[in-house]
This record gives C-alpha cells, structure tokens and sequence, in this order.
C-alpha cells in the first residue's frame, strides 16, 4: 500500500485551464504549462470526459472591457458558439456539439450522455444529447446563467444567475 501512495505521488499532476483572451487551453503538469491547446474562440466552461475527451464550451459573443456595454459591441458570431470535443491524446479538436447561444459553463450527467450547458446571453440552459449531437431541450432560467451542477442523485440541475445572484 505505501508503495502504492509512493507511486501515485510520483505521477504528474495534470490540470487544464481554459484562457478566454488567447482563445486556447492550457495544460499544467507540475506547476509548469507543457502545452497550448487550440479549441476555438472563447473558451469558457471545460470538464473531463470519459474515453480521454475534454469537452470545452466556446462562444462567439465579444470580448468587452470593464465597464463597456454590450449596446456597444459588434454583433455575436453564433457560428462560433459550442462544445468543442478534444482529443486528449492529439490535443485536436476533433468535433463540436452544439451548446445553445453563447455557451458559457456545463456539467455532464452521470451516464455520460447528455451536457447541461448555461447560455448566458439567452438566459437559459440547454440540455444536449451528446451522441444524437443535438439540443434536446432548452428551459428558461435566471438571467445571465453561469455555474452549473448536476445532482449526485441526476434529477436536479442547478444553475447560478449573475445578474439575480440566485440558484
């Protein structure tokens, strides 16, 4: 067993960390980035997979500064919106699900076979089945969704709302 706990502290620790300004995921081992990952514009929410996917939600809303209205940005490329699938072998992306507009953050269901994913700007979550690649249903929830978390048990989706600071 103390061989065991050795070995495991000997493996590097792994972690990836999406970058919104640079478009890309970075990968940390050991306190150090080992790599860049293209994944497409904006990314945002990310989470592990089975079967070595990473799963990261891009959007193609504008980047605006501090204090800047959203009045005053140039439209949202919508084409650039969803769940890029990347291969964490090749470090490619090697398909896209849709996330619904301006994908923001998301939790997998426990089986694996559908993505909860907040849309901040239509203030709503879409609920994708990941193998049909396709938004299954869309509900209605607070404005400017971000966080969310599925139950341990599945029947619960929570969902925080920036702008109403609830769940």
């Amino acid at each position: 067993m103390l061989i065991l706990a050795a070995l495991l502290l000997a493996l590097p620790h792994r972690v990836y960390v999406s970058n919104e300004a640079s478009d890309d995921v970075s990968v940390i081992e050991n306190d150090a980035v080992v790599r860049r990952l293209a994944v497409g514009k904006r990314p945002r929410g990310i989470k592990l997979a089975p079967g070595g996917k990473l799963y990261v939600a891009v959007s193609g809303s504008p980047r605006g500064g501090p204090g800047q209205r959203d009045e005053d940005l140039p439209p949202a490329d919508r084409a650039q919106d969803g769940i890029a699938v990347v291969d964490l072998r090749s470090g490619e992306v090697t398909g896209r699900l849709p996330g619904g507009p301006d994908p923001e953050s998301f939790d997998l269901s426990a089986d694996g076979k559908l993505l909860y994913v907040s849309n901040e700007d239509a203030s709503a979550l879409s609920v994708v089945d990941i193998e049909a690649a396709r938004i299954v249903r869309t509900v209605k929830v607070g404005a400017q969704p971000e966080g969310v978390t599925v139950s341990p048990d599945g029947r619960t989706i929570y969902v925080t709302s920036e702008e109403n600071n609830e769940i």
